[in-house]
């Protein structure tokens, strides 16, 4: 079974564009909006692989770092 609500989707999508926006806010920002807004998007990746939200932020950077995403951190 997918933990891939609508919400969580929504709430994915919402994180990215309001980073996005900080982004595009901050004069001296060192991330393009672009890069903010994917990272607001897959901030949440790994409730697709885990039971439980216990260290889901841990299993995501590893996830991301496995994929040379280069904000896994």
């Amino acid at each position: 079974m997918s933990n891939l609500t609508a919400e969580r989707l929504q709430h994915c999508l919402t994180v990215g564009r309001k980073m996005q926006i900080i982004a595009k806010c901050l004069p001296n920002c060192p991330y393009s909006p672009e890069d903010m807004f994917y990272l607001g998007v897959l901030h949440d990746i790994a409730y697709e692989f885990v039971d439980t939200q216990m260290k889901h932020e841990l299993v995501g950077g590893e996830i991301l770092k496995c994929n040379n995403y280069k904000y896994w951190k």
